[in-house]
């Protein structure tokens, strides 16, 4: 788990790191409120069966 600290009211939006080339992953933009937990739910769905070999290399 990882802690930001940001300003109220401001968003945050969780995305994928630019290395992983061929995968996309952009999340909900979401405003900043005290004490929130955004989590990105991949462990299911049509599109994510390729996402783990692509983490593997």
């Amino acid at each position: 788990m990882e802690w930001i600290e940001g300003d109220r009211g401001t968003y945050l939006q969780i995305v994928l790191a630019s290395r992983f080339d061929g995968v996309t992953f952009s999340g909900e933009k979401q405003r900043i409120t005290p004490q929130m937990t955004m989590t990105a739910d991949c462990t299911s769905g049509e599109r994510m069966r390729g996402i783990d070999d692509k983490f593997a290399n």
